[in-house]
């Protein structure tokens, strides 16, 4: 969901000599499904210029020919003033000089009457994506002032960040003050596990960045290391970095960091590797490179090295009319099944994956797109689609498996299938949270479900089929992982004995604790604890 403006709203002003004319464009706006919200009208350039400075609007849409001020001067005035609004101008003259006028001050677009409502839209669509873009700009800007030179962590930060934002230009002088002429590479190290504790896998990032920057030294490489989510983003540099030298680094470092997780070993732990660069206008062909690697790991497997890929162009993937059809189909019936088996059958099938592993990612995102596009017109609210593709964006980086990635494709095809049974899942939803409250609040005694279900009059069985739904896990499996939640707090941040913490989350047993606790961490209690120490 786009935000910003008032808490998560835009403020618009619309400025027209006309009052028709401005309550015609009110009503074309799509207000609700753009969170935007109005911050009234103006009749006159010289009350436009007034209310902006007093309402301080995000976007403001105005006509050029209004009396006393006309609309290109009180933009003028406006941006002179350092006024921060998004401009959008309206005008029933196709003439040049307008239009270059405007472009001079920076308006976002330029209509002409009569006004389109499909072309208003999309037009304050782009001025939003712009005010998003600029601001993302703007926070990386003030995070690289906070200091002359950038620290070699915080760089690494914002090279992340760039991956999204794709403006590699904001960091290229801080980079090229921490490179100083030096070859350089990026690599990953990633730690894949489904159920693993975040808290401990902390601990384990924090010991293996020391390790790395050690092992990398011993090579006569400086390692610059920090975390991101569940891995270790590294920025290789040496005055010679060749690639066999390169290779014994990556080889040393997975050794050692595979030998510091092996408290772990159901962890899956991968060292993606990119290319060697030797310029600070390779920035982006430098991550670029380390993304294809991380994502090759979905077809070549974990417990490796990932050495870089040959540099290629982008793939173009395309459903074949058959295909296409059958996909439509599919979505429209909400068949989860026969997605699922569709899904398999393409990646199956995928070319140049031997060559090319990293595609099958690529591919994913395409098939989103499709999806996302079929089912537009569809949904309850915009807000659905920007969950869905939401939830794919940051979950397919944490995928390391052709099943998962699959599985992630599901789950964002059962996000739309559960809007369309909207109603009934807003009905039931309350029950769910009313037994997760009860969970959060009686987790110390005895919890039951039946408790429950008496006290809001509903059948146990079907409360117990309801909660697994809607959660994706059962009743007793919910407890089971808050008390353990509750139990590593009380591990780390207190000096109480096991036996007194086992008894804070509700048991009585001190060995079923003992049991409980390794099968889900995977750890005892005490080594978890030691991880702190």
């Amino acid at each position: 969901m786009l935000g910003g403006g008032t808490g998560d709203m835009y403020k618009v002003l619309i400025c027209d000599d006309e009052p028709n004319i401005c309550y015609l464009i009110n009503d074309f706006i799509d207000w609700e499904s753009l969170d935007l919200v109005s911050c009234g009208f103006a009749n006159s350039g010289s009350e436009a210029l007034s209310m902006i400075e007093l309402e301080k609007p995000d976007i403001v849409i105005t006509d050029i020919r209004m009396p006393i001020i006309d609309g290109l001067e009180m933009i003028r005035q406006a941006k002179e003033s350092g006024i921060d609004s998004r401009f959008i101008v309206i005008s029933g003259y196709q003439q040049f000089d307008y239009a270059k006028t405007a472009l001079k001050y920076g308006v976002i677009d330029y209509l002409l009457k009569p006004i389109d409502k499909l072309e208003l839209n999309n037009s304050i669509i782009k001025t939003i994506e712009a005010i998003t873009a600029d601001a993302e700009n703007s926070r990386i800007r003030d995070e690289l002032s906070q200091t002359q030179r950038m620290s070699g962590s915080s760089l690494l930060k914002a090279v992340i960040s760039c991956l999204s934002t794709d403006n590699y230009e904001i960091i290229s002088s801080e980079f090229s003050d921490i490179v100083k002429g030096r070859e350089y590479a990026f690599l990953s190290i990633l730690f894949d596990h489904p159920s693993t504790d975040s808290i401990a896998l902390d601990a384990i990032i924090d010991k293996a960045s020391d390790i790395i920057r050690s092992t990398a030294l011993d090579f006569g490489c400086e390692a610059v290391c920090t975390a991101h989510r569940r891995s270790i983003f590294i920025m290789l540099l040496s005055e010679h970095l060749d690639y066999d030298l390169y290779d014994h680094v990556c080889d040393s470092v997975f050794f050692d960091v595979m030998h510091c997780a092996s408290i772990y070993p159901e962890i899956r732990t991968t060292l993606a590797a990119g290319h060697i660069m030797n310029d600070v206008s390779m920035l982006k062909d430098a991550v670029s490179s380390l993304s294809d690697s991380i994502n090759s790991r979905i077809v070549l497997g974990t417990d490796r090295v990932i050495k870089p890929h040959k540099p290629e162009h982008s793939s173009e993937f395309e459903f074949n009319a058959q295909q296409n059809a059958q996909f439509v189909k599919l979505v429209d019936t909400c068949d989860s099944d026969g997605l699922a088996h569709f899904v398999a059958k393409l990646f199956h099938e995928l070319p140049s994956l031997e060559d090319k592993p990293y595609i099958i990612v690529e591919y994913s995102k395409y098939i989103i797109s499709v999806f996302l596009d079929h089912i537009r017109n569809s949904v309850s609210e915009e807000s659905v689609l920007d969950d869905i593709y939401r939830n794919y964006t940051d979950n397919v980086a944490l995928v390391y498996t052709v099943q998962s990635l699959s599985a992630l494709l599901a789950n964002c095809f059962t996000m739309y299938f559960d809007d369309v049974n909207n109603s009934k899942f807003t009905r039931e939803q309350p029950y769910v949270q009313l037994v997760k409250n009860y969970i959060h609040e009686n987790y110390a005694s005895d919890c039951t479900l039946s408790e429950i279900a008496d006290r809001i009059h509903l059948n146990v069985s079907y409360l117990s089929t309801l909660f697994k739904t809607k959660t994706g896990i059962g009743f007793a499996q919910y407890l089971l992982n808050h008390r353990m939640s509750a139990a590593k707090k009380l591990l780390k941040e207190t000096n109480k004995t096991v036996e007194a913490i086992s008894e804070e989350v509700g048991y009585s047993d001190l060995k079923n604790f003992r049991k409980q606790f390794k099968d889900t961490v995977g750890i005892t209690p005490n080594k978890f604890r030691s991880l702190y120490q």
